[in-house]
């Protein structure tokens, strides 16, 4: 092992070098796929970095539940989220929900998400995209990919769906940054506000929630708001918790990641030439690209799951109630899954990342996230002349969500 270790998954700053991460992950592969991780403060855990233990993990969630933890939290951080929030993982989206509650929950917003609506939204998904592209021409040849473009377009779409004016846009751009990135020194409340920042971010969430979903009862509209404000479960009403959560799960991993997955395939495409030429030959294949992309910025970085009986993962016995960290970002570059997993492959045939996660818990609109990168390059790729890096790329310090926060870039349109 390098003298980078395991304790890097505490420490958000470390987060900002990705690079140090993949190459513990390839060693942690090859040596110890399933290696036990303690550290003061902090619930210990066993993670689990290949792909196809990964799989088979998410694959069966009557074994391996999402509930009792979701995701990394300090102790203190848990202890917080129970006595101000009634429950330790801080909310209660799908992404902590098993069995029937999940599958419930989910139907909710099911239909919006399912591929044949998705593709409904194509022509105002490209409309959209031309619109921050026109905005990247006008910028005189230079600007930040990722806070000036990338980050923006698919808030738009998913706002849309959800029914949020844009002129709220950046205001929950704003809300999401301090959610994912909240020990992050230029995007959340910063270290000073300790385990009460990630309180305050909710609440600020709440307070634009409740005045929407209040709206929507009054004057309901074809939009995801007005689902979630006439929702039921079992002819109840889901409560006001529950709507907050679906609010922040959509409109959250429902852009951001997304705009990871783009400024990621960007980068990639900057470093290799050959690939983006080949895009802009061939503009079908932005539809497989997308996949690698999302494979390549890997953005949910991982999530906990807890098992209900002793089990053997690679090898190693893991007993009923203990923690297991997936650690999705290790399994997209699983070089056993993957030929070159470090490079983008733009026509990579059979792409079977787990990005999206697997299973029950597979990503609500993977087929929205996918359409829209597609669109994204198809629209873009044939008016950029020429595209080179301006200064570092910087990603932002978060160990759950993560990815570029800054890409200064230097371009040619045509």
């Amino acid at each position: 092992m390098s003298a980078f270790s395991t304790a890097a998954l505490f420490d958000p700053s470390a987060y900002a070098r990705p690079e140090r991460f993949h190459a513990l992950f390839r060693s942690l592969r090859a040596q110890a796929p399933v290696t036990k991780v303690e550290m003061e403060g902090f619930p210990p855990f066993w993670l689990v970095t290949r792909h196809d233990d990964i799989k088979a993990i998410e694959n069966d969630a009557a074994t391996f539940l999402a509930g009792p933890r979701t995701i990394l939290q300090s102790l203190a951080q848990e202890k917080v989220n129970l006595e101000k929030l009634g429950d330790r993982n801080g909310l209660k989206t799908l992404v902590h929900m098993d069995g029937d509650e999940h599958r419930k929950h989910r139907m909710i917003a099911q239909g919006f998400f399912n591929r044949s609506n998705i593709e409904k939204l194509r022509a105002q998904t490209e409309r959209q995209a031309d619109i921050f592209i026109d905005k990247m021409a006008a910028m005189d040849g230079a600007c930040d990919f990722a806070s000036d473009i990338a980050f923006w377009f698919p808030l738009r779409v998913v706002m849309s769906i959800m029914g949020v004016p844009r002129e709220d846009d950046a205001h929950l751009l704003k809300l999401t940054q301090q959610l994912f990135g909240f020990m992050d020194p230029d995007l959340g409340y910063g270290q000073e506000q300790g385990e009460m920042g990630v309180i305050k971010v909710i609440g600020d969430f709440s307070a634009y929630v409740n005045a929407l979903i209040a709206e929507r009862r009054a004057r309901p509209a074809d939009d995801l708001a007005t689902v979630l404000a006439t929702a039921e479960i079992d002819g109840q009403p889901i409560d006001a918790f529950k709507q907050l959560s679906y609010f922040i799960l959509v409109t959250t991993a429902g852009h951001d990641t997304t705009s990871a997955s783009i400024a990621e395939g960007m980068n990639a495409l900057i470093d290799d030439p050959a690939a983006m030429a080949r895009l802009k030959a061939e503009p079908d294949l932005c539809a497989t690209a997308a996949d690698e992309f999302v494979r390549l910025a890997a953005p949910v970085r991982h999530f906990l799951r807890t098992p209900v009986r002793d089990v053997r993962v690679a090898g190693v016995d893991i007993k009923a109630g203990e923690t297991l960290m997936l650690a999705f970002w290790s399994a997209a570059r699983d070089e056993t899954q993957f030929a070159n997993p470090d490079g983008v492959t733009v026509d990579r045939p059979v792409n079977q990342h787990l990005a999206f996660g697997y299973g029950p818990h597979v990503c609500l609109g993977k087929h929205l996230a996918r359409m829209e990168i597609e669109v994204f390059f198809r629209r873009l790729l044939p008016r950029l002349a020429d595209i080179e890096r301006a200064g570092a790329v910087q990603y932002m310090e978060s160990g759950f969500v993560s990815g570029i926060k800054k890409m200064p870039v230097r371009y040619k349109m045509r």
